[in-house]
């Protein structure tokens, strides 16, 4: 059963890696200052991660459930993006009716930010999805892809931007350990860099503007590169994180150490720690100390090279689309959302789980529209 196949999991050394880091998290959460929020936040990762594994279980048992998935998931996202297009393009009094707010004609880019930020977790496993489908379904699959990389420009959101970058970043390093020859694997990694320097261009030309903006100091990264806000609230939480460098202050709590609320200079009332840190490295180092963010790194790089090692042995695509997956995840992290949001970390460990649900032998676009 699922649940026999999930116990056998967490006795494997990834599975006992998740327990340590889960286990090295109490001990901050327990003394914060808000002890039930801090092993809330501790206890429901592990949770998730059990409730997208007993559904990645359920569909590599039932093949008919997971074409029902495949065909679910396709669709879903081609109405989510259409809806989000027309919003943005055209007609924002749809994404605001949608939301019961009236036919308002107010600009939705913010609104639609959460939304972009899943474009690294959905096309990865699109793609996958459309790589043996039907000619219809793939072009389909591809218009959706197009849809989304859209709804990322319009809402200028750099953070998935910089986990596009770090999905080809890591898609590259699995390519080269499969490569043939060091030129063909030369040739990956120079296209990484091509891209990387191409995005890396842009934003110093369209925002190079920013250090006449800014408040006159020495900022330890370029802030048409990094946005001087981000910096402060970096620096803010590196300082939280030193006065308890090994356990850490306790999860999901660093937005109300004090100072918290200081009003950033030059900011239209944005708070020094506007609910967290916006990169989940910091975030980990001060809620759980040094020992949590070690253990949260060792588990991280482990999924990682065990994916590597599979994807070099089977050639499966499914394994390169979860390492790219693992890339966006991680690299757009570290601007974005709280380690600890419910919503995100679930979307990325369902990602993973539909990626890897799948067999060998993949059920075709055709075969899942005739399911």
């Amino acid at each position: 059963s699922a649940a026999k196949d999930f116990i056998a999991e967490i006795k494997k050394p990834l599975g006992l890696l998740i327990v340590l880091a889960t286990i090295s998290w109490l001990p901050g959460a327990l003394i914060s200052s808000f002890p039930v929020r801090s092993v809330e936040a501790v206890v429901r990762t592990p949770l998730l991660i059990a409730i997208a594994f007993l559904i990645y279980a359920a569909m590599k048992r039932h093949t008919h459930l997971q074409r029902l998935c495949i065909k679910s998931f396709i669709l879903a996202s081609g109405i989510a993006v259409l809806i989000a297009v027309i919003s943005l393009a055209q007609w924002p009094e749809l994404y605001w009716l949608i939301r019961l707010k009236g036919l308002q004609s107010l600009a939705v880019n913010n609104e639609l930010k959460g939304f972009s930020a899943l474009s690294v977790l959905f096309i990865p496993v699109l793609l996958l999805y459309a790589y043996n489908a039907s000619k219809g379904w793939g072009i389909f699959v591809l218009i959706i892809c197009v849809g989304l990389s859209f709804v990322v420009w319009e809402t200028y959101n750099r953070a998935a931007i910089a986990g596009f970058l770090a999905a080809l970043g890591c898609l590259a390093i699995a390519l080269c350990m499969r490569a043939t020859s060091k030129k063909r694997a030369l040739m990956y990694l120079s296209m990484v860099g091509l891209v990387a320097f191409a995005i890396i261009s842009w934003l110093k030309i369209s925002r190079g503007y920013y250090i006449n903006l800014v408040p006159n100091e020495e900022w330890p990264l370029p802030v048409w590169l990094i946005d001087y806000e981000r910096q402060m609230i970096w620096r803010y939480v590196w300082d939280i994180a030193m006065t308890a460098p090994w356990f850490g202050i306790g999860a999901n709590t660093i937005n109300f150490t004090a100072g918290a609320d200081t009003i950033i200079t030059g900011t239209h009332g944005l708070h020094l720690v506007p609910g967290h840190p916006h990169n989940w490295m910091v975030e980990i180092l001060a809620e759980t100390g040094t020992i949590g963010l070690m253990t949260l790194t060792t588990t991280i790089f482990a999924v990682f090279y065990q994916l590597l090692i599979k994807y070099r042995r089977s050639n499966d695509l499914k394994y390169a689309a979860a390492i790219a997956l693992m890339g966006g995840y991680w690299g757009s992290g570290l601007f974005n959302f709280s380690y600890w949001s419910a919503w995100w970390q679930l979307s990325f460990y369902l990602a993973m789980a539909m990626c890897l649900m799948l067999n060998s032998k993949q059920p075709s676009a055709s075969e899942t529209a005739a399911a």
